[in-house]
């Protein structure tokens, strides 16, 4: 290895460390809402080691995290909680992503979390939605301070338009300081519809 990779990989390793100690500490200060999950820290492994992979990009991190969520809340809600349920739930993630062009290979353990622990869905607004934004919108911005070709910087001005929308003007229906636990079906589906504007704005 020479010395450009190896700076190359001590870099990737502190933006690994900075974005996810970030999510870590957010997990542990605000004590009723989930920050952090496991295939997070497989994401950052894409968006920082393999930045320029299609699997990294910002379209496949977001709604390849978000359909396997579902795709996991689905299965959970029609089988049930069983071996069969797991099985299910990771296939039909893969199918949904392969058909909508957003695979993201961490985002297949999401359906496993959903189902083991019974999550509702507010799970795929907070921690996955919100956690993804911050990973996205750290990446951009770290990529972009090492002159890495990640993506373009309107994406990421979408993305923070979401937090705007979401995180601030709602916060009174949906609990100040990332408590998500008031969130009604009515507002998720609204939101869910928007998310999917939001990439025929941004992502085509």
């Amino acid at each position: 290895m020479n010395k450009s990779d190896l700076i190359n990989a001590l870099f990737s390793s502190l933006g690994a460390f900075l974005c996810i100690g970030l999510l870590a500490y957010l997990n542990s200060f605000f004590k009723d809402a989930l920050w952090l999950i496991p295939p997070f820290g497989a994401s950052m492994v894409l968006v920082m080691a393999a930045h320029t992979s299609p699997f990294a990009q910002p379209k496949n991190i977001f709604f390849g995290h978000i359909v396997s969520a579902l795709s996991g809340l689905l299965v959970l809600y029609i089988i049930g909680d069983n071996y069969i349920s797991l099985g299910v739930g990771v296939a039909l993630a893969i199918f949904l992503m392969m058909i909508t062009n957003t695979i993201h290979p961490p985002a297949g353990a999401n359906p496993i979390i959903v189902i083991l622990t019974q999550q509702g869905l507010d799970f795929v607004v907070m921690p996955v939605a919100i956690g993804v934004i911050i990973i996205i919108a750290f990446a951009t911005i770290y990529n972009k301070i090492l002159n890495r070709n990640y993506f373009l910087w309107n994406y990421f001005l979408c993305a923070c338009s979401m937090i705007e929308q979401y995180w601030f003007i709602n916060a009174d229906l949906i609990g100040w300081g990332g408590n998500f636990s008031n969130l009604n079906d009515s507002i998720f589906f609204n939101w869910l519809v928007d998310i999917f504007v939001f990439e025929a704005i941004c992502f085509k």
